[in-house]
């Protein structure tokens, strides 16, 4: 997060400083102090423990917990 705080990370030539900012990966080019930083070649995968009654999506038109 300092490094977007210090505005020293690009996407697309855009100075990003949101550390929320979401965009596609592999579909755009993204700058560190100025490097270019190639994507990601393999799919990750992630295993969260929740409470029960949580879901794991942004947000839920049910209104539950996210």
């Amino acid at each position: 997060m300092r490094l977007i705080k210090d505005g020293k990370v690009k996407v697309d030539d855009r100075v990003i400083t949101n550390p929320i900012f979401e965009f596609r990966p592999n579909t755009k080019p993204v700058y560190i102090n100025g490097e270019k930083i190639e994507g990601q070649k393999e799919e990750l995968y992630f295993i969260f423990n929740k409470p029960q009654g949580v879901i794991c999506q942004k947000n839920d038109p049910e209104g539950r917990p996210s």
